[in-house]
């Protein structure tokens, strides 16, 4: 009789490393969602936030938050440029747009496939990579051609 063990702490053992186990999966997963979107906010770049959509982190709203407050003098220069490159613009964010939907959908994928789900994340960083010169060649366009005002707008505004 003394060599028997109760089977009641056995089974509250299991219940723990059970609910232990679905915590930290459920950890594992916010944070890999927080890298992500930290990692795609430090480089400047829209995180979208449904899938197919923009989510108001569109290129075009980037810019037409940096021009809030902009002269309107200003504003027409800046609208102008984003205008001349708007075909690159937008076919680069439907690219950026369709590798986030396959990065999510290979996230959420039951079975999940660790090789497919970092081939989604390696396409969808090439694909911000590409947003980057175009957002730059906007700019690069735009500001000399802005008053100091503007000027001094846009830096105040930058990172909105």
């Amino acid at each position: 009789m003394s060599g028997a063990l109760p089977t009641r702490p056995a089974h509250r053992l299991r219940l723990a490393l059970m609910v232990s186990l679905g915590l930290n999966l459920l950890l594992a997963g916010f944070v890999s969602v927080h890298w992500v979107r930290v990692h795609m906010f430090h480089h400047g770049l829209p995180m979208l936030g449904a899938p197919g959509g923009g989510g108001g982190r569109s290129i075009e709203g980037m810019f037409q938050r940096a021009a809030t407050g902009l002269p309107p003098a200003d504003a027409a220069v800046l609208q102008s440029a984003l205008g001349a490159h708007a075909a690159d613009l937008a076919a680069a964010q439907r690219d950026y747009t369709a590798d986030t939907d396959a990065m999510r959908a290979a996230l959420l994928a039951d079975p999940f496939d660790a090789g497919k789900w970092r081939a989604t994340v390696d396409a969808a960083r090439d694909a911000r990579q590409r947003l980057g010169p175009l957002v730059e060649a906007v700019m690069l366009d735009a500001v000399p051609h802005m008053s100091a005002d503007g000027r001094r707008i846009l830096a105040k505004n930058h990172g909105r």
